[in-house]
């Protein structure tokens, strides 16, 4: 993983209150991590390896939706696409990621598109 973003995800760990990432192993390779700085404020970074080619002939999006297919945020904007993946990306989103993953209270629900 880029220096860059391993930095940022250990200062990250310091102060976010909840965390969450998206393993992307069959098809497409990557991972995208989100983090929530404070109320309504997220990070989100990542990286795809491989399994994004022919962008002149596929349309890929990068989207977060909620449990319902909702789309919440739409990260394709903030990501380059290079060599059949991404360069590794980071961005702030005004998303509060407690609503997205379930409650500080103990919602452990799984929420996986």
């Amino acid at each position: 993983m880029n220096k860059k973003i391993t930095y940022l995800a250990l200062v990250l760990s310091y102060f976010v209150c909840v965390t969450a990432k998206a393993v992307f192993n069959n098809e497409v390779t990557g991972i995208i991590t989100l983090a929530k700085k404070e109320e309504g404020c997220t990070f989100v970074f990542g990286l795809f390896s491989k399994c994004l080619d022919d962008l002149e002939k596929n349309c890929f999006n990068v989207l977060i939706k909620n449990c319902d297919g909702n789309i919440v945020a739409n990260l394709t904007d903030s990501i380059e696409f290079v060599d059949g993946g991404t360069k590794p990306f980071f961005t702030k989103i005004d998303l509060d990621l407690d609503n997205l993953v379930g409650s500080s209270n103990g919602d452990k629900r799984k929420h996986q598109n």
